[in-house]
């Protein structure tokens, strides 16, 4: 929420809540504001975010694969 002299303040989460609401009164809340992606950001989001799992999930396994050799691999004679 904004403030009369422009800070930025949060002091409850809900204005719903009557309790809120009169906290923000006494503040002098004048705006609230959002930060958010448009929706036409979503699916690049979730696609790096894709891509970004489905390599740690593959260096994760290349390591378990790695150590599971190690420790289990064949007596060379």
């Amino acid at each position: 929420m904004l403030t009369p002299k422009g800070r930025a303040e949060a002091p409850c989460v809900n204005g719903g809540l009557d309790s809120c609401r009169d906290t923000l009164a006494d503040m002098g809340a004048t705006a609230f504001y959002r930060d958010l992606h448009p929706a036409s950001h979503y699916w690049p989001l979730q696609l790096v975010a894709t891509g970004i799992l489905l390599a740690v999930a593959g260096l994760l396994t290349y390591a378990a694969f790695r150590v599971l050799r190690r420790t289990t691999g064949t007596a060379r004679g």
